[in-house]
């Protein structure tokens, strides 16, 4: 069953739920399955088939609609995001315990000292967010640990502050999250270039 969990007239967030089996273990069943939820979930929300393009660096668009769109998914769910916002990053995660054998991978020291790294949902939050700005950025090579940078998370709220920091490519950037069937959920509300 297709969920609508946000509804605003610039952004609308569409979330598909992947039946569990055994066999998405498999890669290659794996790989079909998520394929199949994304097909499932556009035809769903359009009544009809609809193709996902993706430009030159691999971003899906759809000719047939003035929005842009930024998809995600995992072995037990799959979502899109539609939005205003010209360069739209959303990124699901399931928690799960392995974050905190590679946390220090995609986490800097001055993260790790700032975000609490023993809770898995600060943990999952954080790598869901910077695989949302990764998608947001779109082009060139990324370095979760050195070009972004979680600056504060507001738990009470819901939002976040980022930075990404790339030699002539700079932004600051506000991000919102939510939790939804044991997944993390974050998404760029905001990015604003900073000159050099």
């Amino acid at each position: 069953m297709v969920e609508n969990l946000i509804n605003k007239p610039y952004l609308k967030l569409f979330w598909l739920s992947i039946e569990d089996s055994k066999s998405t273990s498999n890669p290659l069943s794996y790989i079909l399955k998520t394929d199949q939820a994304k097909t499932k979930l556009i035809q769903h929300l359009f009544q009809q088939p609809i193709a996902i393009q993706k430009n030159e660096f691999g971003k899906p668009y759809i000719d047939e609609i003035d929005e842009h769109i930024s998809i995600s998914h995992t072995k037990s769910a799959c979502a899109i995001l539609f939005t205003r916002h010209p360069d739209p990053g959303m990124d699901i995660e399931l928690l799960r315990p392995q974050l905190f054998k590679i946390y220090p991978k995609y986490l800097s020291g001055i993260e790790q000292d700032k975000h609490d790294v023993k809770d898995l949902k600060t943990l999952t939050l954080l790598w869901s967010a910077k695989e949302a700005i990764f998608k947001w950025h779109s082009i060139g090579e990324v370095d979760f640990k050195t070009h972004i940078y979680i600056e504060h998370i507001d738990f009470e709220n819901n939002l976040m502050r980022a930075k990404f920091l790339k030699p002539k490519y700079t932004a600051k950037l506000d991000l919102e999250f939510m939790e939804h069937q044991s997944h993390m959920i974050t998404y760029i509300t905001k990015s604003k270039m900073e000159k050099e």
